[in-house]
């Protein structure tokens, strides 16, 4: 390769890295400094998780401006549907504000994208962006309950467990009711 194949491979490199929505070089190791850069409308950095179980720890902050970020944590499947705009779903996410940030428990290996969004027409944002992952976090690190949906499972099964018994109890105690014999006087 001569020199010019390499000069044209650095500035479409650099061009693709400007444009809104390239990805941040996720850093090898994790950054003890944060990473600054400007937001316009979106940016992710990969995130692959190979073993489990991974914590993944985020922490934004709007530098100048309006606090318009926030910041969400997708699934590579996820990353398609937005990409493509059409409803996703995250795994973990943040309001938008001037700072802000989530830790996640990942219990499945894969690829994963950090988005960092700005609001739809809102000025470009300079953004302070740390992320750390942490593979086989200690005993802290795990949740001390079952999640929302998990809970909200059990309750509902509950429920209809015991709505069911009642019910056919009550259809027994009832047709039993009404085949009674009254006694002579």
């Amino acid at each position: 390769m001569n020199f010019s194949g390499i000069t044209k491979i650095a500035v479409l490199l650099l061009a693709a890295y400007a444009l809104p929505g390239a990805p941040i070089q996720a850093p090898a190791e994790p950054p003890g400094p944060s990473e600054v850069f400007v937001l316009q409308d979106f940016r992710w950095v990969p995130v692959v998780v190979k073993k489990t179980p991974t914590s993944i720890d985020c922490h934004f902050e709007v530098i100048s401006g309006n606090p318009t970020v926030h910041v969400e944590l997708v699934s590579e499947s996820d990353f398609r549907l937005f990409a493509h705009q059409r409803p996703y779903e995250t795994l973990a996410a943040t309001t938008p504000s001037a700072s802000g940030g989530f830790h996640q428990m990942i219990e499945e290996p894969g690829r994963y994208r950090v988005l960092i969004l700005n609001e739809r027409g809102a000025p470009p944002a300079p953004i302070s962006l740390v992320i750390q992952t942490d593979v086989d976090p200690g005993i802290s690190s795990f949740p001390s309950g079952i999640s929302k949906q998990r809970q909200l499972s059990v309750i509902a099964i509950s429920l209809a467990v015991f709505f069911g018994t009642v019910f056919l109890s009550g259809r027994k105690l009832l047709f039993a009711w009404r085949r009674r014999r009254m006694p002579e006087i």
